[in-house]
């Protein structure tokens, strides 16, 4: 399965899943939104991923 989260709006939405957002200023904020949607936590290496790639 490939999943495919960007926030770029030209997206070829090549995944099986896409999850593509041209409001963000980078990817990593849809990642942020998903997790706060779900309620769910981030554990510190996730959080220093996001943190890079924001």
């Amino acid at each position: 399965m490939c999943l495919n989260v960007d926030h770029h709006g030209d997206n070829l939405l090549y995944g099986k899943i896409n999850v593509v957002d041209a409001r963000p200023a980078a990817s990593a904020q849809i990642v942020v939104t998903t997790y706060d949607g779900l309620r769910v936590s981030f554990y510190k290496k996730e959080a220093e991923t996001i943190y890079f790639g924001v």
